[in-house]
C-alpha cells in the first residue's frame, strides 16, 4: 500500500511540472594512488564511471573544494581536477577519505567517496 502511495505523490508531483532529483552514485578512482604530502603534484585527479554531459562544472567538488578543471575522458566520464595544496592542505599521514560530489543541470546530484592512503614524502 506504501508503494502505491509513493507513486501516486511521485505521479502528481511530475504531472504538477515539479522535478524530483535523484541522487546518483559514482565509484570514483583517485589519482594519485597513495596522496604523499609535500609531494610536487599540481592535481589530485577524480576519474568515475558516470557521463560529464550536462554537468555544472561549478558543483563539482572533492572535500569541499571546488574542482578547477571538469571535463569528459575518453570514453565520455565526467574527471575532475582538483589543486593539489587545497586537497592536502588539512591531511595528515594514514588515510584520508575523498568525499566527491556534484550536480547535473537537470537537478540530479551524485555523490561518490574513496579511501586514500596518505604518507609524509
Amino acid at each position: 500500500m506504501r508503494t502505491w502511495i509513493v507513486a501516486v505523490a511521485v505521479l502528481t508531483l511530475a504531472t504538477a511540472g515539479i522535478v524530483v532529483a535523484a541522487e546518483i552514485p559514482v565509484e570514483v578512482q583517485v589519482s594519485p594512488a597513495t596522496i604523499v604530502l609535500g609531494a610536487p603534484c599540481t592535481w589530485v585527479t577524480i576519474h568515475t564511471d558516470i557521463p560529464a554531459a550536462g554537468v555544472v562544472a561549478g558543483t563539482v567538488e572533492l572535500n569541499g573544494v571546488v574542482a578547477t578543471i571538469v571535463k569528459a575522458d575518453a570514453r565520455g566520464n565526467l574527471v575532475g581536477k582538483f589543486d593539489f595544496d587545497a586537497i592536502t592542505a588539512d591531511l595528515s599521514p594514514g588515510e584520508a577519505v575523498m568525499d566527491f560530489a556534484g550536480a547535473y543541470a537537470n537537478g540530479d546530484t551524485f555523490v561518490g567517496s574513496s579511501v586514500v592512503p596518505v604518507r609524509e614524502r
